[in-house]
């Protein structure tokens, strides 16, 4: 991803907001993060083609915030552009129906006072259902073997444990990690946020983690980024083999992890009835990281991948679905 670092840095951090069809929940985001990050911050709203009324209520906050629009291309195109636009060297990515909550910024800002190595920051978050009204805590602290001894720390391996299920919006990038990794993956629409922050920590070696939680993630039937009832056949193949390709970075307990995801994409691609694909994807698995690795994949999957070779040989195909 191309871009410099602006001349223009404030010393605070740029919020990044990519917004499509959120006319529901912006004015309430926007509202409460002017809040929470006045300057030296800034936050920056990249409209990517909306149909409802969402652009026009961003609009009602011109002098406050930086918006921009282009046409619909992806949440991953959005937040890009949103990096580009951005004045501070640290970056945040907000979706538009979550909340950053009191002391974020500062606490982002803190933890690189006290780790100064560390050029990507994580805070604790929570998990808001707003169908049930129940919030589940995210403590990152959590995570580790010593969790009442941890209230900041700093992570200096790769550890998969701090890549996974890390909620945007909780997550703060230095801007030039961001743009040596390439930003997020535009072509990847489903788990960009693990994949960018895998990218992240190959660029840089320490990750500072803070058990303070400052980030709610609203849940409800609306905003699911992934829509499953659509053929994701791509999707599932193209992510397992860019995490095949990262796992000479990870420990052996950290690859096992990433085995699973693979054999969670394997059935679905079985579900879906894409049976070249699977196998495909089950034969490159099995040999970049091993049959060890692999001990859990469904009899299911491993019998119609046989079936698959057997046909192959004659020149036949089980596929319903590419």
């Amino acid at each position: 991803m191309e871009g410099g670092l602006s001349k223009r840095d404030t010393g605070g951090i740029s919020i990044i907001i990519p917004l499509f069809n959120k006319e529901r929940t912006i004015r309430e985001t926007l509202t409460r993060l002017l809040d929470v990050a006045p300057f030296p911050n800034e936050i920056i709203v990249v409209d990517d083609g909306s149909t409802d009324s969402s652009y026009a209520i961003a609009n009602e906050f011109i002098g406050k915030i930086t918006l921009h629009r282009q046409e619909n291309a992806g949440p991953s195109v959005a937040r890009n552009q949103g990096a580009r636009l951005a004045k501070n060297s640290h970056l945040i990515f907000l979706d538009a129906d979550d909340y950053l909550l009191p002391g974020v910024c500062q606490e982002h800002l803190r933890l690189r006072d006290k780790f100064p190595k560390a050029s990507l920051t994580c805070v604790s978050f929570e998990v808001k259902d707003l169908t049930s009204d129940n919030t589940e805590r995210q403590i990152l602290a959590d995570r580790t073997e010593r969790t009442k001894e941890l209230i900041e720390f700093i992570v200096e391996s790769l550890d998969f444990r701090f890549i996974e299920n890390i909620a945007a919006g909780s997550f703060c990038v230095d801007r030039d990690v961001f743009l040596r990794a390439g930003g997020f993956d535009e072509s990847l629409r489903i788990w960009e946020i693990t994949d960018a922050m895998i990218r992240f920590r190959l660029e840089t070696k320490y990750q500072a983690i803070s058990a303070k939680v400052l980030c709610r993630i609203n849940r409800d039937s609306h905003n699911s980024q992934f829509n499953r009832t659509v053929n994701n056949n791509e999707q599932y193949t193209y992510y397992s083999r860019k995490l095949l390709q990262y796992s000479e970075s990870f420990t052996e307990q950290d690859k096992f992890r990433v085995a699973q995801e693979v054999v969670f994409c394997l059935n679905r691609l079985w579900v879906a009835r894409s049976f070249q694909r699977m196998s495909a994807l089950m034969d490159e698995a099995l040999k970049l990281l091993g049959p060890a690795y692999f001990k859990d994949v469904s009899t299911k999957v491993k019998l119609t991948s046989k079936a698959l070779s057997f046909l192959c040989a004659k020149g036949k195909s089980l596929d319903a679905k590419s």
